[in-house]
C-alpha cells in the first residue's frame, strides 16, 4: 500500500483531498498530514510515505523548500521520495520551478483526479 503525506497551510484543503479519493480503491492510505514544509520534513522521518503531495506557498517553508531539503537527506530511500506539487499557480514558469526544487510533477488546484492518479 502507498503511504501519502499531505501538506498545505489550508484545513479545507487537508480535509478535500483526503475525502476526495477512495485511497483504499488505489492502494493507497494518507498516513499524515502537515500544515508546512517544516513540519513536513519531521513527518517524512516518522512516517516515511512512499509519496508527499504538497501545495508551493505555505508559511514556516514552502513546498518548493521543503523539496530541496527533502532532496539533501542522507537517507536516499527518503531523499529519493516522490514529491507532487500542489498549487492554484498553473503557469508553465510555476510547473518549471517545481521541478527544479526537486519535485516530480506540478498539479494545479482544483484537483484533477485522474491527472493526479496517473
Amino acid at each position: 500500500m502507498t503511504a501519502v503525506l499531505l501538506v498545505d497551510d489550508e484545513p479545507l484543503v487537508l480535509v478535500g483531498i483526503q475525502s476526495m479519493l477512495k485511497w483504499e480503491d488505489y492502494d493507497a492510505q494518507v498516513v499524515g498530514a502537515a500544515r508546512h514544509g517544516a513540519q513536513a520534513l519531521e513527518l517524512i522521518d516518522k512516517l516515511r510515505p512512499d509519496l508527499v503531495i504538497a501545495d508551493i506557498k505555505m508559511p514556516v517553508m514552502d513546498g518548493r523548500t521543503s523539496a530541496k531539503e527533502i532532496r539533501k537527506l542522507p537517507d536516499k530511500s527518503i531523499a529519493d521520495i516522490p514529491i507532487i506539487a500542489l498549487s492554484a499557480n498553473a503557469f508553465e514558469s510555476d510547473r518549471r520551478e517545481s521541478i527544479e526544487a526537486g519535485m516530480d510533477a506540478h498539479l494545479t488546484k482544483p484537483i484533477d483526479v485522474p491527472v493526479l492518479l496517473k
